[in-house]
């Protein structure tokens, strides 16, 4: 009797336990943090929490009006980068959205829209301002925006590449890296100007 009730006490913490882990990982409960972990920031309006349940990515985005600044959009939203991480990721600030290219190890081409601001940045740059947080990112604002809009502006012309800074990554690999200005799409635009659901 004594090992089915150790057996059923197990069986029900294991289940206890993945319950736990199941709901902390729901595609909810991630959005839900990370609207209440923005909203505990002073001084931004959050405009746009991507919504999970209707997108392919797994990686949250979020687009905030910095007050008396701009826009930033932010991407890879978790935990992490509000209690501390080395990699931040923003894919616009203050209209300007990015283009990179690197070649990585295995001598793959790979193409993004996202650039690390962290403190681990290949940028340096943005390493120099020891950003760990989306709070410190948000604060540094202005000399994130100082950064970027000094490197050349991307086009859409085929078949000619565009001009772009290029940055060595710490392994000896080339990044290169544009800002265009931003032209979204009717959507975005909403999410921007604070109409979307929230």
């Amino acid at each position: 009797m004594k090992k089915r009730t150790i057996a059923a006490i197990l069986a029900g913490g294991v289940i206890s336990a993945l319950a736990v882990e199941i709901y902390r990982e729901s595609p909810n409960v991630r959005m839900r943090n990370v609207r209440k972990w923005l909203g505990q920031i002073p001084d931004i309006e959050v405009n746009y929490v991507s919504d999970l349940n209707k997108q392919a990515s797994e990686a949250i985005t979020a687009w905030v009006k910095v007050n008396g600044k701009g826009t930033m959009a932010f991407t890879g939203m978790e935990q992490c980068v509000f209690d501390g991480s080395r990699h931040i990721y923003i894919t616009e600030i203050a209209g300007l959205s990015f283009r990179t290219h690197c070649i990585d190890e295995h001598g793959r081409e790979c193409c993004g829209w996202a650039i690390d601001i962290g403190s681990d940045s290949d940028i340096t740059e943005m390493a120099r301002l020891n950003i760990t947080t989306i709070q410190e990112a948000i604060l540094h604002y202005d000399d994130v925006l100082a950064c970027v809009s000094q490197w050349p502006s991307a086009t859409n012309e085929l078949p000619e590449p565009s001009p772009a800074i290029r940055i060595k990554d710490r392994n000896g690999h080339e990044c290169q890296y544009s800002a265009q200005r931003s032209q979204p799409a009717a959507g975005a635009l909403r999410h921007r100007n604070g109409e979307a659901q929230r």
